[in-house]
Order: C-alpha cells, then sequence, then structure tokens
C-alpha cells in the first residue's frame, strides 16, 4: 500500500524494515519466525523508505574502509561512558549502554562465525536466539562453500545463562522501575538503589562475551576483535568494585 512519495508498507518478513519502538522488537522477530503476514500502516510507525535495505545492515570491516577504526572508537567512547555512568550513579543509563555494546559484539559473531545476516534492529534476546540456531543455510546457493560450525558448548551456555541472565535483570529495570505491583510495593529511590549490581554483572557479562570473542576469532582466523587492544578498558575503581561485589 503506497503511502506517500517514496513510501510504502511492509509485511514482517521483510527483513529491511526498520522497528519503530524498541519494546515491540521481540514482537516482530516473533511474528516473521511464524510467517505472520500482517500488516502496519503510519499509526504503527513500521513504514520505510523503498530503497533503502542496506540502511539498516550491520557494516563489516575489511572492505578496506574505515570501519574498523571507527568502530572501535565507538565501543571505546562508549564503555566508558557506562563505566563514568555507574560511577556517577546513573545505573539505568549505564545499563542501556552496556547492552548496546553487547550487541553489536554479539551481533559480530552470530554474523561472522555463524553467516547470518544482522541487522542494527537486531536486539542482544534475538541474538542469541540466531546463536543457538547455530549457522546459517542458504539453500537457494549454489556457491559450496566450507561449512560452519556452532558455537561451541561452553559459549552457548554462557550465552544461555549469565547473558540471558542479565537480559532479565535489564529488562526488570528499565521496564519496572515506575510499575506498582502491589499495595506498600518498594519506592523509585530503593528500586534505583539495587541497580548497581546489575550494572556491575553487565560490565562482567560484557568482558566474559569479549574473551569468548577473542577466543572464537582467533580459532577461526577472523582477526581481531573490534574491541582490541583496549576498548574495554577497565578503569581502576570500577575493578575494585567488580571485585568486592
Amino acid at each position: 500500500m503506497q503511502m506517500g512519495a517514496g513510501t510504502q508498507t511492509r509485511d514482517f518478513q521483510d527483513l529491511a524494515r526498520p522497528y519503530c519502538a524498541y519494546e515491540v522488537q521481540q514482537d516482530i522477530l516473533w511474528a516473521r519466525n511464524q510467517g505472520s503476514q500482517r500488516r502496519c500502516d503510519t499509526h504503527g510507525e513500521f513504514s520505510r523508505m523503498a530503497n533503502s535495505d542496506q540502511k539498516f545492515i550491520r557494516p563489516r570491516a575489511g572492505d578496506g574502509s574505515s570501519t574498523g577504526i571507527e568502530r572501535y572508537m565507538l565501543l571505546k567512547a562508549a564503555f566508558a561512558h557506562a563505566q563514568l555512568s555507574i560511577r556517577s550513579g546513573h545505573y539505568l543509563e549505564a545499563m542501556t549502554v552496556l547492552e548496546s555494546i553487547l550487541t553489536d559484539r554479539l551481533g559480530s559473531m552470530v554474523g561472522g562465525a555463524l553467516g547470518h545476516e544482522v541487522t542494527l534492529r537486531l536486539t542482544l534476546s534475538g541474538l542469541i536466539k540466531l546463536a543457538k540456531l547455530g549457522p546459517a543455510v542458504d539453500k537457494e546457493s549454489t556457491y559450496v562453500a566450507p561449512p560452519k560450525k556452532p558455537f561451541p558448548d561452553d559459549l552457548i551456555g554462557f550465552l544461555s545463562g549469565p547473558m540471558t541472565d542479565w537480559w532479565m535483570l535489564r529488562n526488570d529495570a528499565i521496564h519496572g522501575m515506575a510499575k506498582l505491583r502491589h499495595v506498600s510495593d518498594t519506592s523509585f529511590s530503593v528500586r534505583h538503589s539495587r541497580l548497581l549490581e546489575p550494572a556491575l554483572d553487565g560490565v562482567r557479562v560484557l568482558l566474559e562475551l569479549d574473551r569468548y570473542d577473542q577466543r572464537e576469532k582467533s580459532i577461526n582466523g577472523a582477526g581481531r576483535s573490534a574491541t582490541w587492544p583496549d576498548a574495554l578498558a577497565v578503569d581502576a575503581d570500577i575493578m575494585a568494585r567488580l571485585a568486592i561485589s
């Protein structure tokens, strides 16, 4: 259905259409996996500009462009800001930035090691699901490439355990801060004061994912991680908090 000059609506199965609100991404992924043919109009805010499919594909390094150094600088600045946010008591902000870094790094692994097409609108939860599915299979291609291997069991265990646990903590923190669950529920200040540990857990999960990423890239001869050498350098005070918490 046309909606204006160069604009149209798309089915949920259109992989190139952007999302309009963070909270509904999982519904989009679920609907697409179920083969839903539902459509969204302008009120759903899911319309996209035609001929912009490549806009939402995660850029990859190695093509001679500045993608690698730009990603390194962005990751380094983002992690520094996450640490500053923890230091300043802005735990919700720290968790959202850490989640963004985690999504980028897991997207690199899922796209590079498993061959899945990674779009910029995939959530951390969606990427974990792709990782569990194993290597992508292109049934239409006539090119016979060396088969990609699924992630090893210890990495899958990490994604299914600590990372998924943190994702759930993040969801509760982001979406539950202002929800009254029962009479005499905890105040906002009490809830916020309890977010230091989830924020620190986000740092722990990120550092562990980075270790897996570097290991897998070394095994596969895929070069260095975008975090090399020091994008995820932990400040001394944050390291001390990690040690005692």
